[in-house]
C-alpha cells in the first residue's frame, strides 16, 4: 500500500488532517493508515458459522442506523437499557487509538458487529483482500448501505463543520468531491467496488439503499434477517415461535414489530433522553471547540418524499433559509443543521458520479440512472 501523509496538498490544504492510501483520501481522525494495513493482514475468524458482521458505507450514508438495525435483528429486538450508547454495540478496527478508547472493548452481541467506511480493497475479509481456497466458510459477512450522493455530501458537510468550523464550506466540499478527492474516496468507485462484491458474492455481501430503509424499513429488515439466516417471516421460519430467556415463545411477527419500533427514527431520536444514538466516539480531542450540540445524528430532519429533489432541510427555518440564499452555499450549520446546495451544484455532483460510473463500466450504472438521475439531467 502507498500512503501519503496529511501534508499532501490534496488534504483540504491542511484544514482537516488526513492521509492518502492508494490514491484514496481518508480523514484522520478517525481512521489510521497503520490500522487499515494491519487489519487486512489479520487472520480470518474461524467458524463454525457467522463470526463477524461488517456494516460498510460511505460516511453519512446510514451507518449508525444500519448498525442498530443489525443489532436489533441479531438480538431479536433487545430494548435500550439505561446508559446505552450506540458505540456500545460495535467495534471499528480501522479507527485510530483515540477513537478506540471511546468504543466498547467488548461489543454487546454475537456475531460481533464491526463498522467500516473504507473502499472494498481496504476492508478485511473481502475477496479483494483475502484469497480463499475451497468453499467459503461465510464466517464474515457485510451489509453495504448506499445513499444518494448529494444527500450524503450535505450531511457530511454538516457533521464536519460541526466538528471543526474551520473546515471547508459546502462550496469547498463540492469542489473536492467533483475532483475525485472526497474523503473515503470517490463515491462512484466506493459504490462500484462494493456493488461488484455483492453481485459476485451475494451470500457474503448484502447491498442496501438508504432510501429503501426510509421508504419500507420492514422489507429491509426481513431481507437482512434472511441474509443472516435469522429469518423473521413464516415463509422462511416455519417454527411456531422463537424461544425467549424465560422459555416462552414469540411468533416472528411480534419480534418484527418490536424491531421496527426500536429502529424507527422517532424512537431513536428520543431514546436515552436523545443521547443514545449520539456516538460517544465523537467526544475526543477532534471534537473540541465544536458545535456538536447543534448537530444530530438522528435529528428532526425532513427529507422530501421525492429523493430526486436531493436537498435536506431541518424545520421550516432551514427551508426558508435555503429559499432566501439560493446562491449562498456556506450557510451557518449551527443555524439550519444542514448545508444546502444550489441546484447547479447538485447537478454537478450527480453528473460527476454518473460519468465516473460510466468510466468504470460499472454494473451499477443502470441502477444509478433509475434512482438518482443518470447524467445529471434536470430531476423532476
Amino acid at each position: 500500500m502507498n500512503t501519503t501523509g496529511s501534508e499532501s496538498p490534496t488534504a483540504f490544504d491542511g484544514k482537516i488532517p488526513g492521509f492518502v492510501l492508494d490514491s484514496v483520501h481518508y480523514p484522520s481522525p478517525p481512521l489510521d493508515p497503520e490500522r487499515i494495513a494491519s487489519t487486512i493482514l489479520e487472520e480470518l475468524p474461524h467458524g463454525p458459522g457467522l463470526q463477524d458482521l461488517y456494516v460498510t458505507t460511505m460516511a453519512k450514508s446510514g451507518t449508525t442506523w444500519m448498525l442498530w438495525v443489525c443489532y436489533q435483528v441479531i438480538t431479536r429486538g433487545k430494548r435500550v437499557e439505561d446508559g446505552f450508547n450506540i458505540d456500545d454495540i460495535y467495534s471499528w478496527p480501522q479507527a485510530g487509538e483515540e477513537v478506540q478508547k471511546l468504543l466498547m472493548s467488548k461489543p454487546m452481541c454475537f456475531p460481533r458487529l464491526l463498522k467500516a467506511h473504507t473502499v472494498v480493497q481496504h476492508t478485511p475479509a473481502t475477496s479483494r483482500t483475502h484469497l480463499r481456497e475451497g468453499p467459503d466458510p461465510l464466517t464474515t459477512k457485510f451489509v453495504y448501505v448506499c445513499r444518494d450522493p448529494v444527500h450524503s455530501l450535505v450531511s457530511y458537510v454538516a457533521m464536519k463543520r460541526a466538528l471543526n468550523p474551520a473546515c471547508p464550506t459546502a462550496v469547498g466540499f463540492v469542489e473536492l468531491f467533483v475532483s475525485g478527492q472526497g474523503w473515503y474516496g470517490s463515491w462512484a468507485e466506493h459504490v462500484d467496488g462494493w456493488y461488484r462484491e455483492s453481485t459476485c458474492h451475494p451470500q457474503r455481501v448484502l447491498f442496501v439503499h438508504f432510501e429503501d430503509m426510509k421508504k419500507d424499513l420492514s422489507s429491509v429488515v426481513l431481507q437482512l434477517a434472511r441474509f443472516l439466516n435469522m429469518p423473521l417471516d413464516h415463509e422462511h421460519s416455519p417454527e411456531k415461535g422463537e424461544e425467549q430467556e424465560n422459555g416462552e415463545r414469540e411468533i416472528p411477527e411480534v419480534v418484527l414489530q418490536r424491531i421496527l419500533h426500536h429502529c424507527s427514527l422517532e424512537f431513536m431520536k428520543t431514546a436515552g433522553g436523545g443521547q443514545a444514538f449520539q456516538p460517544r466516539s465523537l467526544g475526543g480531542s477532534a471534537s473540541k471547540s465544536n458545535k456538536l450540540p447543534e448537530f444530530r445524528f438522528v435529528g428532526e430532519r425532513k427529507i422530501s418524499r421525492d429523493v430526486s429533489t436531493a436537498t435536506e432541510t431541518v424545520h421550516e427555518q432551514a427551508q426558508e433559509h435555503q429559499a432566501n440564499n439560493k446562491q449562498k452555499c456556506d450557510q451557518d450549520v449551527s443555524k439550519c443543521g444542514r448545508a444546502a446546495l444550489t441546484l447547479e451544484q447538485q447537478q454537478e455532483v450527480y453528473h460527476f458520479c454518473a460519468q465516473e460510473l460510466a468510466n468504470l463500466s460499472s454494473p451499477y450504472c443502470d441502477i444509478y440512472s433509475r434512482r438518482y438521475g443518470g447524467e445529471g439531467a434536470h430531476r423532476k
